[in-house]
């Protein structure tokens, strides 16, 4: 009687008076899924393999979802950040070796100059003028060449760049899209809904208009 009356008390007690948690455990084809994106993810070098195994040890589908679209916008920022400092370090090696070239280039025709300077030191002071004349017209255009040429790799450098963060863009703005069918398909499946389609429901220009008819590979 005394055990009948404790229950009679608890009846309407919730699991949480008690301490008591539930935590739902993936079906199957919900592992399948976060398998497949795991799998496309490392083909596409989008995470690091300690990325997946950190992935794979996450229990809780909603979370190790998660965890997989935040590894993969760190592994995008650290390649672009990496392909940034190549470009940059590359045009700079290309700027101090053009830099180099034109000041031995400068060396080398005042070396010339003076020798023939030397050589013509009998002649009149007509000639030495004229000669010193030509010298300093031909070093501002061997500067001026240079100066252009600089600006022209600069140029082309912030057009790479500006390329690379567009691909950037839209590979986050797929990841996004990926991420949001993948719910939406799992709540049709918990709810019983019919399946959307996503080809006539996501639709916008196309990617080959943004990047000159070149469309990036994932």
């Amino acid at each position: 009687m005394y055990n009948v009356a404790t229950l009679e008390e608890i009846k309407d007690l919730h699991l949480y008076d008690f301490g008591i948690y539930l935590d739902l455990e993936p079906d199957e084809e919900d592992k399948q899924i976060l398998e497949q994106n795991i799998e496309i993810a490392l083909k596409g070098n989008q995470i690091n393999l300690e990325d997946a195994i950190d992935i794979r040890n996450i229990h809780n589908l909603r979370l190790a979802n998660q965890l997989l679209k935040l590894k993969r916008r760190q592994k995008a920022k650290q390649d672009q950040e990496a392909q940034q400092r190549m470009i940059q370090s590359q045009a700079q090696a290309n700027a101090e070796s053009a830099e180099k070239a034109a000041m031995y280039e400068v060396q080398k025709r005042e070396a010339i100059a003076q020798t023939e300077l030397q050589l013509e030191k009998g002649k009149s002071d007509f000639k030495i003028q004229q000669m010193s004349a030509e010298l300093q017209n031909q070093l501002t255009i061997a500067q001026q060449k240079f100066e252009f040429d600089k600006q022209l790799a600069q140029i082309n450098i912030q057009k790479d760049v500006n390329r690379e963060q567009m691909i950037e863009d839209r590979k986050d703005q797929r990841s996004k899209m990926e991420a949001t069918q993948q719910s939406s398909m799992i709540q049709q499946r918990q709810d019983g809904l019919l399946p959307t389609d996503f080809a006539t429901q996501n639709q916008g220009p196309p990617l080959t208009e943004e990047l000159g008819g070149q469309v990036p590979k994932m």
